[in-house]
């Protein structure tokens, strides 16, 4: 059993692009990764994850690549999903 977690973030670049989202633990390791793609106009990107390893905090990453697309997060939220 694992405890269930929401990721969500609003999120708007200046040319249609993916960018990589993941969580790591406090060891280093990538628990989750989900390629996202990203629009021109402000966005909220979501998804669940289920966490089966105990550990006391976990890392959000928001990977942008190579690409030369300015990008604007906000409202960034990590939070235990209800239930």
């Amino acid at each position: 059993q694992g405890v269930t977690y929401v990721v969500e973030v609003s999120v708007k670049s200046s040319a249609v692009r993916e960018i990589r989202a993941r969580l790591t633990d406090s060891a280093g390791q990538n628990t989750v990764s989900r390629v996202l793609q990203v629009g021109t106009t402000w966005t909220v990107i979501s998804f669940d994850t289920i966490q089966f390893v105990t550990v006391p905090s976990v890392e959000l990453g928001l990977d942008l690549g190579r690409s030369e697309a300015s990008v604007w997060f906000d409202n960034v939220i990590v939070r235990e999903a209800p239930g």
